[in-house]
């Protein structure tokens, strides 16, 4: 119980765009150190969490500093789990 209290307590801090900007950073900066496999399942994980918390990822994206380019390039990582 008191683990889904911290998780809930987490995914709500995540509606503030700025706090999940700087966990999706982090979640990337994280990624440098895995293996690509680890790596998409981390990065998902951090899709996931902010999708929770915002409802709409596209909003979240359009709503902070994160450009075309690094959209693109996530995108690009994202694709590769389906190969």
């Amino acid at each position: 119980m008191e683990r889904n209290n911290h998780k809930d307590t987490f995914i709500e801090s995540l509606k503030d765009n700025k706090v999940a900007e700087a966990y999706f950073n982090e979640a990337l900066e994280d990624c440098k150190k895995l293996n690509e496999s680890e790596a998409q399942a981390h990065l998902i994980t951090a899709f996931k969490n902010i999708a929770a918390a915002q409802g709409k990822l596209g909003e979240w994206v359009s709503n902070t500093s994160l450009g075309e380019a690094m959209m693109t390039g996530i995108s690009k990582l994202v694709c590769n789990i389906k190969k």
